[in-house]
């Protein structure tokens, strides 16, 4: 209708009235046949798909017996179409597990059930998820790899639904590979379905192209905004997947025509649609812009995609891109200029070239009006408008390529080629506003933005575009050189201009540069007069330029420059050119004569005139320049020293010289650099450095063509001053150390190579090794503390980096000994030199040195002479590295030879031979220990004495035992094998044994061996020894002992020598032959022994002991010293023996019948036997009759009148020890006899004659069985009382007569006196003492120099000053009378020894002398404490003021105990975590362990906290320093306060404030409290006492909890009293609890009750009765009396009735 209507009125409108117009109104109209006939052919049909009702349920709809058939499918096919991702996630999973069950079993899926799927799959498969997609496609796969299921799936009914075959399409191109792959598989699968079954894909081509458009052209919903990131990326791929179907399907063989029309019909309209061009449009989704809504389709990879389908599908298809010229020039040369990512401009071009090279006419179709007034400039002569696609190329040159330079350049020059003539007219003004375009770029920013790869990309382009365009302009014009060359010179040098102003570029020039020689070289090709003498001139008038600005400067030269120099000379341009050559003239002239010009020449000039000489163009030109032979004769050696920063650069360009000249000019050139540099003496710095880096390079130079061995005197002069510490050479020691290396290594062309560098080398190694040997004898550390040392090291190191530097080392028998030196340096210099004293490159430089001997091809060599070396110093007895070290690192060197073998071998290698070993040790064998170790050693008889020092040979043999002793140590069983070492390592560690004990010498083993290996040597031959005889004896049979008995009853007491031991039986014969002569006492007890270990380890009975006895019998008369070591040895076994018994009283018969003429003879000897095989006192067993104890005692008493010596003595109180038992029930005169010899002993005994404590020893000892007797025998104390207290009086004399601050060594002898002797006199107190004399002498003694001497002063003055302490608590308490006569207080010799001080104390590496500084302090406020433990709250009060008076605690306590704790350092502090802190047994302080001492100290510490806890907070809280503050708060509030808080806290719970009715004390341990209640007539009054965490430092509280009939200035009195007592009087919570009870048990005391409510305490007020009746004297309440009048409306007395 709307046709008709508007046809009607135009044709009556436009044709006049009557005219033809009427003619063709009136026309006939036409038939309906003939109206079907010119009608257009009607649309093809399309497949509409039924709408489905709302709500509709495929499951219940395709399938609906199902549900009861299959229940559990069907709930899994339900799952499908839900919408929650995890819910179709499980049914999918479920589904597949069905269809493969199914499949698995032989069955298959029925149609009802495709039917679904077939209508889920589409949107499973196009689902979010990957996950679901993937389970989609492999069911898919599944299905239709079954013929059946594939026949339904691929039913022309279900394909013919555009989104069932489009889905599955796209599922063929997911964007996941995995799931692409499996789709694929069933997509070819339904092709070769429909191949085989139906007429192929063709006939769905046009739905799949439809379907893809489609989804490509959707515009999303404004819910897509909202979408997850996934999803949208979901959307975005699905884009994607359906680009590159389109472009499958573009690139599909089509057989049939009709089909093959459709297909191409259907791309064509693709191909016309504007819905889909705009998806190229990736304006809404470029960075210079917002995106108003999300677009997945104009997404960056969906547009990549889109122009490779361009690109590739096209190409397949040239019938639709035919079809489509016109339109997809338009589009394609819009949207290709208007897109800014640069990964969908990557995408554009191979498609854009390639249809532009095939249709160069899309440049000129026009599409609206241009009204770009740049493009006016390049349209023809007969056109005043240039087309619309030109405008958009030049718009986006002018923006730097859309802001792609690196991806984009490169394509213009292409670009520009498909420009027809007649869009771009080649003629100057052309090309002049072309270039302009493209040059307009460089001022956008975006060249520099994208860096100097974006630089060259533009420069390669313009210069391309600029040479493509002059070679048009010279084939249109061939003769028209003036335009060439105005062309060439004015816009080459525009660009060059731009270049050279760059600024924002220093780097990655070089690209660019290369452009620009590429370009001169084809304008130089093309003609003459584009490479002209002037643009040279403008190149080298900028280049002279730039090279003389940057000479002086720091600043290197324009990289531009620079980088075009590089390019330049290694092209092709060359130098026959006459503008070229006068270029390169005029530039190499000017880098030369700049370099020789300037003192100070920048690096940038010196590697121009290198360059120049490398470059085979200009090297020529560089070496014939008169500037050049005289900057390298003269002028660059007489620069260097202005300019050392460019000796490198300068040696570098000599270098370069001295390789290009002719051997004249390199010779000179080499002599002037000698002559100049060196001729001061000593040179200069820079001298030295030049000729280092020449020797560094000596493989770079041409030796043949120099001068040889010009530096031999300087290099003999430099090594003499390094190694001589001549500090000449301060500056720059470093530089010579490695000449001095490379003129070794590198000799030639320096020196002569035969005899410089030989004595070079033979000077450093002769240098390290006297510096080594002087080391070895004097351990001073200034001789590795100078330069000298650390120069020969240097050289040493850097020789032996060297493989050709070893090989020199050990080419000659003098340098090759520096090996052991360097290994002694490296292992023993701290045994040597203390680690202060050694600077840390010593022992890192000669470590390294000995690691590169040892990785060289001579290690075996330089093994063997350190060995060789270590044997040396093993016999050195004034060598100062112990054997022991020595042993260690021979094991470690043996361990490298390839010949090693067995411990033997190694012993034989270092030790002498076995004779000199015995010789050794028979001239040691008349070392005798001290007598005073006879109370440790019985079998010590002898009072005899040898003086060791100066023994060179008993040095050298102790060092070879321990030596001998580390290797068996490591290899016990070797000792097996060496038998003849056993009397060595006994003898070794007997000696180390006594010295430890204290009576032994040091100098048996020498200055080198310290305390501790002297220990070690003792604990490993015992150990050594013990493993021995245990084997031996294990490997014993029953008879063994019966063979070496028979041995020894045939001895004689001569010397005999004896041949090697082979077994234990030589062993024992051995030290029995030499035990049994006179004086062998070192023989003697290594004989006893052997023979205890013997007995112990093979666990003979009595019977076999009886026969070891009888052979000392036998041995008694003929070898009574061996009689007396097998006695001594076998004793503890045979104390049951009858025999033994019988032997006993057998001796004591015989000394019995010895006159006294013969006492010191015979009866010393019987004398000494009893006293050997006496029981113990402790013993069971009985020693002998009481009558026959009579008289020996009697005997003894005779031999002693006469006046014997002092071993008669001595011996006579041992024997005492064991016979005063037998005598305490016998009357006679052997007790004055045995008091007398006991007084006569102590007085005689001294503390610094040691040979007298064997004797004083056995006095304490004899003195202490005495007095344990009397503790059960009540007559003999009675008759001894009076002696026993005299005696007392002696020891305490002995004990007090310690020699203080003595020098002398403390010996176990003395430790082992003095702890029987303090335990004695403590338990045994004398009244008689006087305190102050006594007193002063212990505190004297806390200055020993030995812990146990403090200690034992310390415990002896513990019951004596609390005896004093409880003498001055009762006379304080007697009143002012006593307190005249007593001097309360600390004693004054104790506040001074208080005022000692520890000053940067260090617990780890303290001495053995501030060891003893420290202990002494700390006992000196032990004792100080001591007083306070006991003492009454008065004379607290009174020791408190003392410190405060003298400021002990902070300024001596305090601080020491810090240092102590390591409090104050920055060294690791002492971790208390460990211990305990409230206690600390003194019998553990060991000198030996140093965290002891600081446990002490924290116990100290605790001590004075709980005694003076105000004056600790008092220092605190003035302390200034607060990271000293902080860090004792710290420690006090973890270690300290809680058991303190404890011990308060459980004070009070044992305190003697009584609890009685009205009194009670509550303890809550769980938050420091402690709360007191007083009951006053069935009312409380109550404070509450709270101890904070950190106390002392934090103030005890006390608080009110109820106060009752008490006034506030008198509570408050009484709390300020309480606080005061714990706070400030240093009391405790105890006692200020029972002051309290006190003040309110007195303010109740007498107070009567009311007579008005008869209670003492007022219930409304609690306050007590105040108010008194002046007539009856009666008190009521003030609130009693108030209510009465109140109620009796009167004033009178209640009681009285008198007015009140």
């Amino acid at each position: 209708m709307g046709a008709a209507g508007g046809d009607g009125p135009q044709a009556r409108a436009d044709g006049p009235k009557g005219g033809q117009g009427e003619v063709l109104a009136k026309k006939k109209k036409p038939s309906k046949k003939e109206l079907k006939k010119s009608a257009a052919p009607p649309p093809p049909k399309k497949y509409v798909p039924p709408t489905r009702p709302k709500g509709y349920d495929p499951v219940d709809s395709l399938a609906p017996n199902l549900q009861r058939e299959d229940p559990e499918l069907y709930i899994v096919l339900k799952k499908l179409g839900k919408r929650d991702e995890r819910t179709v996630d499980r049914g999918m999973e479920e589904f597949k597990t069905w269809v493969e069950g199914t499949q698995e079993g032989g069955g298959s899926v029925s149609e009802e059930v495709l039917g679904v799927w077939a209508y889920q799959f589409p949107r499973l498969v196009l689902h979010a998820s990957r996950r679901i997609r993937s389970l989609t496609t492999a069911v898919q796969a599944s299905l239709t790899s079954s013929a059946i299921s594939s026949s339904f799936l691929v039913s022309p009914v279900n394909l013919t639904n555009p989104t069932y075959i489009g889905s599955w399409c796209l599922n063929a191109f997911d964007s996941d590979k995995t799931i692409r792959s499996r789709g694929q598989e069933s997509w070819s699968s339904m092709l070769r379905v429909l191949n085989d079954e139906f007429y192929g894909l063709e006939e769905y081509v046009p739905t799949l192209i439809e379907f893809m458009e489609t989804l490509l052209s959707a515009h999303p919903s404004d819910e897509s905004d909202e979408s997850s990131e996934e999803e949208r990326v979901a959307m975005i791929n699905k884009a994607v997947s359906a680009v590159d179907a389109l472009s499958w399907l573009m690139r599909l063989d089509v057989a049939a025509d009709d089909q093959e029309e459709a297909f191409v019909e259907s791309f064509s309209a693709l191909l016309a649609s504007n819905d889909f061009w705009d998806i190229f449009n990736g304006r809404q989704w470029s960075r210079r812009g917002k995106r108003s809504k999300f677009l997945p389709s104009r997404a960056p990879p969906v547009r990549t995609a889109l122009w490779e389908l361009f690109s590739k599908g096209l190409i397949s298809n040239p019938r639709a891109k035919q079809n489509n010229v016109h339109s997809l020039s338009l589009r394609v040369l819009r949207f290709a200029w208007e897109e800014w990512e640069p990964p969908v401009q990557s995408a554009i071009w191979p498609g854009l070239l390639a249809f532009l090279k095939d249709h160069p006419e899309a440049w000129t179709y026009v599409e609206g009006e241009d009204k770009d007034e740049t493009a006016k400039a390049f349209a023809p002569e007969t056109e005043s408008q240039p087309p619309a696609t030109l405008s958009r190329f030049l718009e986006w040159l002018k923006v730097g390529c859309n802001g792609n330079p690196v991806g984009n350049y490169p394509v213009v020059i292409i670009i520009l080629s498909t420009l027809p003539d007649g869009i771009l007219p080649i003629r100057q003004a052309t090309i002049d506003a072309f270039l302009a375009v493209v040059s307009s770029a460089w001022n956008t920013g975006s060249i520099d933005a994208s860096g100097s790869r974006g630089l060259a990309a533009f420069v390669s382009s313009f210069l391309e575009c600029f040479v493509y365009l002059l070679s048009k302009q010279k084939a249109r014009q061939p003769e028209d050189d003036v335009v060439l060359s105005a062309l060439s010179q004015r816009w080459f040098a525009a660009i060059w201009d731009d270049m050279l102003g760059a600024k924002a570029i220093t780097t990655g020039w070089s690209g660019v540069t290369d452009e620009f020689v590429k370009c001169l070289v084809r304008l130089a090709k093309l003609s003459s007069s584009m490479a002209s003498e002037q643009l040279w001139r403008k190149i080298s008038d900028d280049v002279v330029d730039s090279l003389q600005m940057s000479a002086t400067s720091d600043e290197a030269a324009s990289p531009f420059v620079s980088a075009f120099l590089c390019s330049l000379l290694p092209s092709d341009i060359t130098a026959n050119d006459p503008p070229i050559d006068l270029f390169l003239r005029r530039v190499v002239t000017t880098s030369f004569a700049l370099v020789s010009r300037y003192p100070v020449v920048s690096q940038s000039t010196l590697h121009f005139a290198k360059l120049f000489l490398q470059s085979p163009t200009t090297s020529n030109i560089s070496l014939s320049i008169p500037e050049t032979r005289h900057l390298f004769t003269e002028g660059l050696w007489s620069l260097l020293p202005h300019s050392e920063k460019n000796i490198q650069a300068s040696l570098d360009l000599y270098l370069e010289y001295l390789r290009r000249s002719n051997d004249d000019d390199a010779s000179a050139s080499w002599s002037g650099m000698t002559q100049l540099l060196f001729k001061k003496d000593p040179p200069d710095d820079v001298a030295v450095v030049v000729l280092r880096d020449l020797t560094r390079l000596q493989s770079q130079l041409p030796t043949g063509k120099l001068p040889q061995s010009l530096f031999d005197d300087f290099s003999l002069r430099t090594i003499g001053a390094l190694l001589n510490d001549q500090h000449v050479y301060e500056t720059l020691d470093d530089s010579r150390l490695e000449l001095i290396q490379h003129l070794i290594l590198n000799s030639v062309p320096f020196i002569d190579p035969e005899t410089t560098s030989s004595q070079l080398l033979l000077l450093t190694t002769t240098c390290f090794d006297d510096l080594v040997a002087n080391l070895i004898l004097s351990a001073e550390s200034s001789l590795i503390q100078g330069s000298a040392p650390k120069a020969a090291l240097l050289i040493l190191t850097a020789i032996c980096h060297d493989v050709r530097g070893v090989d020199f080392i050990f080419a000659s028998n003098v340098t090759s000994n520096v090996a052991s030196s360097v290994f002694i340096a490296a292992h023993f210099t701290e045994q040597l030199v203390p680690k202060a004293g050694i600077p840390p490159w010593w022992s890192q430089l000669s470590s390294q040195v000995w690691g590169l001997l040892l990785k060289s091809r001579h290690s075996e060599a330089a093994v063997d002479m350190s060995l060789k070396r270590c044997g040396e110093m093993l016999l050195e007895t004034s060598s100062r590295i112990s054997p022991f070290s020595l042993a260690s690192q021979a094991q470690f060197l043996f361990s490298f030879q390839e010949s090693a073998q067995d411990t033997t071998h190694l012993l034989k290698s270092f030790l002498p031979d076995s004779v000199s070993l015995d010789q050794y040790f028979d001239e040691c064998g008349t070392i005798y220990p001290p007598t005073e170790l006879s109370i440790l050693d019985p079998l010590i008889l002898d009072i005899q004495s040898s003086d060791t020092s100066k023994r060179p040979p008993a040095i050298a043999y102790s060092r070879c035992c321990c030596f001998s002793a580390f290797i068996f140590a490591e290899d016990p069983r070797a000792l097996h094998r060496n038998l003849p070492f056993f009397k060595h390592l006994a003898f070794v560690g007997m000696q180390a044994e006594d010295y430890l004990r204290g009576g032994g010498s040091s100098s048996f083993f020498g200055s080198t061996v310290s305390d501790g290996d002297i220990a070690n040597v003792a604990e490993i031959c015992r150990g050594v020894l013990s493993n021995l005889l245990s084997t031996f004896a294990r490997e014993l049979d029953s008879k063994w002992h019966e063979g070496i008995i028979g041995r020894l009853r045939r001895l004689g007491s001569g010397d005999v020598r004896h041949a090697e031991p082979k077994d234990l039986a030589d062993v024992i014969e051995w030290a029995a032959i030499r035990a049994a002569a006179d004086g062998n006492l070192a023989e003697r007890r290594i004989f006893a022994v052997i023979m205890t270990g013997l007995i112990k380890y093979a666990e003979l009975h009595n019977g076999e002991l009886d026969r070891w006895l009888a052979l000392a019998q036998n041995l008694t008369d003929e070898a009574p010293v061996l009689a007396d070591a097998l006695l001594y040895a076998i004793k503890d076994g045979l104390f049951e023996s009858p025999r033994f018994e019988r032997y006993h009283n057998d001796l004591a018969s015989r000394l019995c019948n010895i006159p006294v003429a013969e006492a010191s003879g015979k009866g010393l000897k019987l004398l000494r036997a009893l006293c050997l095989i006496q029981p113990p006192v402790d013993s069971p067993y009985s020693f002998l009759s009481a009558e026959r104890a009579l008289s020996i005692a009697d005997t003894l008493r005779k031999w002693i009148e006469d006046d014997l010596n002092e071993e008669v003595q001595t011996r006579t109180v041992e024997l005492f020890v064991s016979l005063a038992p037998l005598l305490q029930s016998e009357d006679g005169e052997h007790w004055d006899f045995l008091f007398n010899l006991l007084e006569t002993n102590i007085e005689m005994a001294s503390w610094t004659e040691l040979s007298s404590l064997p004797m004083l020893w056995h006095s304490v000892r004899l003195f202490d069985v005495i007095l344990e007797l009397t503790k059960m025998n009540k007559q003999l104390r009675t008759a001894l009382k009076k002696k026993i207290s005299d005696t007392l009086s002696l020891l305490w004399e002995c004990f007090l007569s310690l020699p203080v601050n003595s020098t002398m060594r403390q010996t176990q002898v003395q430790s082992t006196i003095l702890s029987l002797l303090s335990s004695i006199l403590n338990s045994n107190p004398l009244a008689t003492l006087s305190f102050p004399e006594t007193y002063s002498k212990l505190l004297a003694n806390f200055s020993q120099r030995t812990i146990e001497l403090q200690r034992t002063a310390y415990q002896m003055s513990i019951p004596l000053v609390n005896k004093q302490v409880e003498f001055l608590a009762i006379e304080a308490e007697l009143g002012s009378s006593a307190e005249e006569k007593v001097l309360f207080g600390l004693p004054e010799e104790l506040l001074v020894a208080l005022k000692g001080n520890l000053v940067d104390f260090n617990v780890y590496e303290a001495s053995g002398e501030e060891y003893h500084q420290a202990s002494r302090f700390l006992f000196n406020w032990m004792s100080a404490f001591d007083f306070v433990e006991k003492s009454s709250y008065k004379l607290k009060l009174r020791y408190m003021e003392q410190l405060r008076t003298n400021n002990l605690i902070s300024s001596f306590f305090l601080p020491s105990i810090f240092h102590l704790l390591h409090l104050t350092k920055r060294e690791r502090r002492v971790d208390l975590s460990l211990w305990k802190t409230d206690e600390f047994w003194i019998d553990y302080l060991d000198a030996n362990e140093p965290s002891s001492l600081s446990v002490f100290a924290a116990f100290v510490l605790y001590r004075g906290i709980q005694h003076f806890p105000s004056l600790i907070r008092a220092w605190w809280e003035d302390c200034k320093d607060r990271s000293l503050s902080a860090l004792f708060s710290s420690l006090l509030s973890r270690h300290f306060s809680p058991l303190l808080i404890n011990r308060e806290l459980s004070s009070v719970q044992s305190s003697n404030v009584k609890k009685e009715e009205d009194f009670t004390i509550k303890v809550i341990p769980a938050v420091n409290e402690v709360k007191a209640v007083y009951v006053v007539d069935e009312q409380k009054l109550e404070i509450a006492i709270f101890i904070p965490a950190d106390w002392p430092l934090q103030t005890v509280q006390v608080r009110e909890v109820q106060k009752i009939g008490v006034r506030e200035d008198t509570w408050r009195a009484w709390m300020l009293a309480v606080q005061q007592v714990v706070n400030g009087q240093n009391g405790m919570i105890a006692d200020a609890l029972a002051m309290f009870k006190r003040n309110v048990s007195l303010h109740f005391e007498g107070v009567e009750a009311c007579a008005i409510c008869y209670s003492i305490i007022n219930v409304n007020d609690r306050s007590l009765p105040t108010k008194t009746c002046r007539t009856c004297k009666n008190k009521f309440h003030a609130a009693c009396l108030f209510t009465w009048f109140n109620t009796s409306h009167g004033s009178s007395c209640p009681l009285c009735r008198s007015l009140f």
